[in-house]
């Protein structure tokens, strides 16, 4: 028994893990192979939300700008909602650096997913602002984006709040965000 076991001990097991490997793992194998057939799909994918990216960048970057250069609208639908003369200064003071500040995170390519993260929270409280405007029946200029643009307000509101919260969902989901330096090699 002593002999059975010693042999058993030293013998060399054979490695059928590439065998058993799970289908994703293949896959993954595959879409990170330099020469495959999905390197063009991947390409276009980094493109995409790159693009994306930068678009919300830009935007939160006119917004906050934009609340700082001209913040009457601003002032106009906070007090229309019932806030008092300080929380609206406190409002004006810390929105539009917030807002400068997660379009800075998300130009630079290293903090791009904490400004993703970060986008997601102000995106998820002007869509939940624009919910509450609507239910409250005040139809009023938002005050997004000062006087430069008319955005107007009520189920057009939520609906463009939506879409910029789904794009950046869409960016925290992908791989661009997460896996910058895989995607560019």
């Amino acid at each position: 028994m002593r002999r059975f076991l010693k042999v058993f001990a030293y013998k060399k097991k054979p490695h059928f893990r590439h065998l058993i490997r799970p289908s994703f793992l293949r896959l993954s194998a595959f879409l990170a192979c330099k020469n495959s057939a999905a390197e063009p799909l991947l390409k276009h994918t980094h493109l995409a939300s790159q693009m994306v990216r930068w678009f919300l960048a830009f935007l939160l970057l006119f917004a906050g700008i934009t609340k700082i250069y001209d913040p009457g609208p601003t002032i106009e639908i906070l007090s229309l909602v019932g806030l008092s003369k300080w929380q609206i200064k406190v409002v004006l003071f810390i929105l539009p650096l917030s807002e400068i500040g997660v379009a800075v995170m998300m130009f630079i390519r290293r903090y791009a997913r904490l400004g993703a993260w970060f986008a997601l929270g102000l995106f998820s409280g002007f869509l939940g602002f624009s919910v509450y405007l609507a239910m409250t029946g005040i139809e009023a200029e938002c005050g997004c984006f000062g006087k430069a643009i008319q955005s107007g307000g009520g189920g057009w509101l939520i609906i463009r709040n939506g879409i910029f919260l789904s794009m950046v969902l869409w960016l925290l989901a992908g791989k661009e965000v997460a896996h910058e330096k895989a995607a560019i090699q």
